[in-house]
């Protein structure tokens, strides 16, 4: 836009901060396990029992003079979370869900305990801008947070247990579902791995927020942009988990999940953020997850499990006769013959 209107602009040739640390979560596994240490050792230090939340809080107090409190909307329209340094005082917004609340000040005691091993692991990925570097600071204590409410061990033995419930495992730890699907995507320790999840957060206009997975997001093998996947039709169905075999152009299988998930509170004028979470694996280890039961019960001749076939992006998809299209495929010339009509909003040859 700026170029058009005559204005010089670098944009087009440099990646935001935001879109590099995106880029570079994308492509790494979703497990550090120098993180994973800190946490199990603070939650040995904190010995919180049932009551996390009041230990974090009672750290803070006692070590730092840190006060938490949560203040009303009106106090706080703009924030989640905010740290007052003249007051001592972390601020925590009414809007937030108990698991939220949880969640932020989990993640401001883990900026100042684990520091050091969160400023080793920012080092790691060798960003190339300080912005870039705080915006990782800030997802490396978003997976602390994780780690803290969720311990790995007692957590992988949940899930096996519970064969991968989120449900369950959301009421085990006292968490949201978020909260829960986001962990099950970091179990990746050596000695003790969990089943490799990948999951994506979309909202209604298609927009990504987050993409990871336990070996990284596997982007070229899945994308995640078709609108045949069950994260889009979610929306349609609020708090319900939508699950479905699915195959790619290549033959590749996945086992998928989506879900709605609800945002901040808004006041009664205000329209509530809604997201959908997208949480997927391979087929192969579909007897492994409670969802592997919802799946079709019919078979393909050959005995495979029934799917949806889907595809990375319209771009870059070539399935020929899709009602889903929404765009002509960048690999294939268009197909014009004026005395054929195909199925699709754009035919190819």
């Amino acid at each position: 836009m700026l170029a058009r209107e005559g204005h010089e602009t670098s944009l087009a040739a440099a990646r935001l901060p935001t879109d590099e640390v995106r880029d570079t979560l994308e492509k790494s596994p979703n497990h550090y396990p120098a993180l994973e240490e800190e946490a199990e050792a603070f939650i040995k230090l904190l010995q919180p029992g049932e009551d996390l939340l009041g230990a974090l809080k009672e750290w803070l107090r006692a070590e730092h003079g840190i006060v938490v409190k949560v203040l009303p909307v009106a106090t706080m329209p703009n924030w989640r979370r905010r740290y007052d340094r003249h007051t001592n005082r972390l601020f925590i917004s009414e809007r937030l869900s108990p698991f939220d609340q949880l969640r932020e000040v989990a993640m401001e005691a883990s900026l100042i305990r684990m520091q050091v091993a969160i400023a080793a692991q920012v080092q790691k990925f060798k960003l190339s801008s300080d912005e870039a570097r705080r915006l990782m600071r800030f997802e490396m204590a978003r997976y602390a947070a994780h780690a803290l409410m969720m311990p790995y061990d007692e957590f992988l033995a949940a899930c096996q247990r519970s064969k991968y419930d989120i449900d369950v495992l959301r009421s085990r730890f006292a968490v949201s579902f978020e909260q829960a699907a986001n962990r099950v995507t970091m179990l990746g320790r050596e000695d003790a791995e969990g089943v490799p999840f990948f999951m994506t957060e979309v909202d209604q206009a298609g927009n990504s927020f987050r993409r990871a997975g336990a070996k990284g997001y596997p982007q070229a093998r899945f994308g995640g942009l078709c609108p045949k996947l069950p994260v889009h039709a979610a929306f349609s169905q609020p708090a319900q988990i939508l699950t479905e075999a699915v195959d790619m152009p290549d033959g590749t299988q996945f086992m998928v999940i989506a879900r709605t998930l609800e945002g901040p509170q808004g006041a009664f004028n205000e329209r509530p953020r809604r997201t959908a979470l997208l949480l997927g694996c391979y087929i192969e280890y579909k007897d492994n997850i409670v969802y592997g039961t919802a799946l079709p019960a019919g078979r393909t001749p050959e005995g495979d499990v029934l799917t949806v076939p889907i595809g990375p992006a319209c771009r870059v998809c070539e399935r020929a006769g899709c009602l889903a299209r929404a765009e002509a495929p960048i690999t294939k010339p268009l197909g014009l013959d004026e005395m054929v009509a195909g199925l699709s909003a754009f035919d190819f040859v």
